[in-house]
This record gives C-alpha cells, structure tokens and sequence, in this order.
C-alpha cells in the first residue's frame, strides 16, 4: 500500500501522533464505506499537534475498520513505520469480513544517524547440553553514523554463555561471530536470544531463536510388585518402559539392581547404546526369594536426561504365612464364662517352619489362652488353634457368725475347755492332797485370760466381695512369630469380645 503524503513527513526527531477513527455505516447497497479510518497528527514540538491528517481510509466497494496501529521500524532503515491491523468489509451477496494488515512504510527524507543490527540463523539449528552454536551478527550504519558499537545478548538459559568476537565494531559496519556454549545442566527448549548492539544511548536489537535439544525420559510403570513366591524359584517376568520424550538422543549408562535385597531380583533390557527421539526400550524384572517375608530393591536407569537416574521401586514376597479367624470372630458371653475362637494359620510359598502363637488385650480378671500354642506348618496344608477368654463373675463376700458381746466361736470355746481342766484339777486336788495344785492352778487361770485377750473382744468383719470381669466390648489380638535366620515373621489377627 502506497503511504500517503503525510506518512511521509514523520519524523523520529519529535513526537508525532497517529489514530484510530472508528465509524458507522448501513451497507444498504453497494459501495458504502466507512469513514474515516487512520489519522496522523504531526507534532509541533511544543506539546500542540497539527490538524489530523487521513492517511488510510476505505474506498468504494472495499470498506475496512482499522483495528490497532503500531509504530516501528519495520523495514529496519532508520524511520519510523506505521503497521495497520485491520478488517476489511467486502459486500458480495452480503457482508463478509476478511482481516488483514496494512504496512505504511516512511520513505520521506534521509534516515536519521543509526545503526541496523541483523543476524543469521544459528548452525546447527539445534544443540545438546553441553554443546554450542554460532550465528554471524551483521551491523550497518544507517544516515551517516560512525560510533562504535559494543555487542552483548541477554534471554540466555540456564548455565548457557554468548560470545562475539570480535566484541565491538567501529563505525557500526561489518560482522562479528556469535558463539552460545550450554552446559549439561541447560535445560532443553527453544529460547528468543537478543542481540543487543549499544553506542552511547542508541540501542538496536535483533532477535534470533536458540534452541536446546535435551533427551526426557518417561517411565511406566514406576513400581513393579510380585506375588507370593516360593524360595529359589523364579517369577514370571514384569515389565517396565522407559521412553526418550526429549528432543535429542538418550544415552543410558548402566541398569542396575539396588537396595536391601538387591540379590532377589534380576533384569534384563532390549536397549542399545542410546534411545532416539520418541525410541522407547523394554525392562523385564523376575524375582528369586531366597528368603522369608517382604523382599524389596529398586531398578536404577543412568542416563544423560534430567532427574537421573530413575528409580522403579520392586516388592516381592518370598514363603510367609496367613493368620485368620475362622467363621466366627467375634463372641458375646457373661462374666464368669469363656468365649472360645478358632485360628486358622496357613502356609505360603513353601512356608515350613513353626509358628509361636500369643494373645493379648484380654480384660481386667480374665484369662487368654491358645492351645496349641505352636503350630508346625508342612508348607501345604494350614493347621488351627483354639484360642479361649475365661472371664470371671462377680460375687459377694461371707461375713464369719459372731456371738453375743462380738466374740466368735473359736475364742470361746478355748475358754470352755481351761475352765474344764482347773475344775478336773481341783477335783483331783481333793482327793490327793498335792502341793503342786496351786501352782497348776495359777498357770491355767493365767493361759486363760491370755487367751481371752488374743482371741476376744469386737466384732470380726467380712471379707471383701469379689470383683468379676467388668462389662464392655474389648479387642483381643493374636500374634503369630516365626524366626527365620535374622528376620522374624510376624502377623496378627483381630478377634472381638463383648462382655455384658
């Protein structure tokens, strides 16, 4: 599009201003157009403009509303364009909207004294971390300059450095050697480098696209988990995929086995010494226990992506037991009586060994038991116990009969019996005449009132009632162990008691 006069006589030497006036029409026929469309009002240096000027606008049959005007030097000469968004409004069999731009390009006088700064496309298009790329930066003078110009760039990513050589050019004319060198820790993506050219105030730049082709890795799954598996055989295998997501090639160091029982899991892999873009590779896990219980390791994936190595978690079990209730588990009874409860322990993968059998949580004056205690498991077949909770009833205590004046029975009848023995003395006295009678007759009068003073006197209290098991609902817990060389196996059931 042909600039009008007035696009002609802008100037970067004062502000001018350029507009967007809007309008209406009715199309009721061909030919109607809008008016007006883009104004220029050309600054007179003294914060007042001149009378607008129209310097784009609709013609017959081709109306447009201009929608945003931005201003730039768009051809890079030194003067200042005018870019137009706008919509055309074409009326064939009705109104049809086309959006478009029009570009008002200043050719008016000579270019002001600037410089043009241009750039060739980074070689290769793409680098990895770790490696670099160059472009070749060109700079004209434009309307006479002659400063020198220093060059630096700034948008870099992380752990990435530019380079010119050389590093300024005098008089703004010739080429310096653009060199960007990324580490191994930049991340991969496509980047909008400046490059920035400085001469005193002046400042002109040119933007180029860097980018940075890194591997990423995706893992499915991340945790691999093997069932019960009986001692030194080998599971079925399970898989893991580890695909190169990324945008350059992934190196893989090592597979590798880790973690506590590292020697119970085995992996083999398709890979080969790299994955391209979008490649993926196959990791097959088995697991050998040569153990008892919960065996766990992890696969561990070194290679040149990020958040290396990558770790999928393994957990496998080797021979163990189960410990159930049977078809009861929990029983309701009255204090004094005993709620019994059948154990079922099985054996898993091979499991061969005894298994020692506890019980706790019984409640206050009651008794758990399990009979038998161990059981012997053969590998195959489970094997039950009986596990028993006694409770005990709660009862009164029996106050011991008592006599008149609060002495009881035993006391008096001690009494009884000495009176008894000094009156056979005393007869026996009569009739023999012996001068030991007195003297015997003093010591079973003193044993008398000792005894009286032991065993008399008061009232005797009852004993103290007996306090049974005590209403409520309790939780008893059954524990099986079973020692296998330094690890012990352990598992517990829950089992239900209400007392009422």
């Amino acid at each position: 599009m042909v600039p009008s006069q007035a696009s002609h006589r802008l100037r970067s030497l004062k502000l001018d201003l350029v507009q967007v006036m809007g309008g209406t029409t009715t199309f009721t026929t061909p030919g109607t157009h809008i008016e007006p469309g883009v104004q220029v009002l050309l600054g007179n240096n003294d914060g007042t403009f001149a009378p607008p000027v129209t310097v784009l606008n609709a013609t017959n049959n081709n109306g447009f509303y201009a929608g945003s005007v931005t201003v730039g030097d768009f051809n890079h000469d030194g003067r200042p364009d005018i870019l137009v968004g706008i919509v055309s409004l074409l009326h064939v069999a009705g109104v049809q909207n086309i959006n478009g731009i029009a570009t008002l390009l200043n050719t008016s006088g000579p270019a002001p004294a600037s410089f043009l700064v241009s750039a060739t496309a980074f070689s290769p298009a793409a680098v990895t971390p770790g490696s670099s790329a160059t472009a070749t930066v060109i700079l004209k003078p434009v309307g006479g300059f002659t400063g020198d110009v220093a060059l630096s760039c700034t948008g870099l990513p992380r752990g990435a450095t530019c380079n010119f050589v050389p590093s300024s050019i005098t008089g703004a004319s010739g080429t310096s050697a653009l060199t960007i060198t990324t580490s191994s820790s930049t991340p991969g993506g496509i980047y909008s480098i400046a490059v920035v050219g400085t001469s005193g105030v002046a400042s002109q730049q040119r933007a180029l696209t860097f980018t940075v082709a890194a591997p990423a890795t995706t893992l499915a799954p991340t945790s691999l988990t093997f069932a019960q598996q009986a001692a030194g055989t080998t599971s079925s295998p399970q898989s893991v995929q580890l695909t190169n997501s990324g945008t350059a090639p992934l190196a893989i160091s090592t597979f590798a086995i880790a973690g506590t029982n590292a020697g119970e899991f085995a992996q083999t892999n398709n890979r080969g010494s790299s994955l391209a873009t979008n490649a993926s590779c196959q990791v097959n896990v088995t697991f050998t226990p040569t153990g008892t219980g919960t065996q766990t390791a992890a696969v561990s994936i070194t290679d040149n992506a990020p958040g290396s190595p990558l770790m999928v978690t393994l957990t496998g079990t080797g021979p163990d037991f189960t410990m159930t209730g049977g078809t009861t588990t929990s029983d309701t009874i009255a204090a004094g009586q005993t709620a019994t409860y059948t154990l079922s322990v099985a054996p898993g993968g091979g499991f061969n060994q005894s298994v020692m059998l506890t019980c706790s949580g019984a409640p206050a004056h009651a008794s758990c038991t399990i009979s038998p205690s161990t059981v012997a498991l053969s590998g195959t077949s489970a094997s039950t116990a009986m596990v028993s909770v006694t409770t005990m009833a709660a009862s009164m205590g029996v106050p011991r009969p008592t006599v008149t004046g609060g002495r009881d029975y035993r006391p008096v009848s001690l009494q009884q019996l000495a009176l008894a023995m000094l009156t056979v003395l005393l007869l026996w006295h009569r009739k023999s005449r012996s001068r030991w009678t007195p003297v015997l007759s003093f010591t079973i009068l003193l044993a008398i009132v000792m005894a009286m003073t032991a065993c008399g006197g008061g009232s005797s209290s009852p004993p103290p009632p007996v306090v049974g098991t005590p209403a409520g609902s309790y939780t008893i817990t059954v524990t099986g162990s079973a020692a296998s060389g330094s690890t012990t196996l352990t598992h517990t059931t829950k089992l239900t008691l209400i007392v009422h």
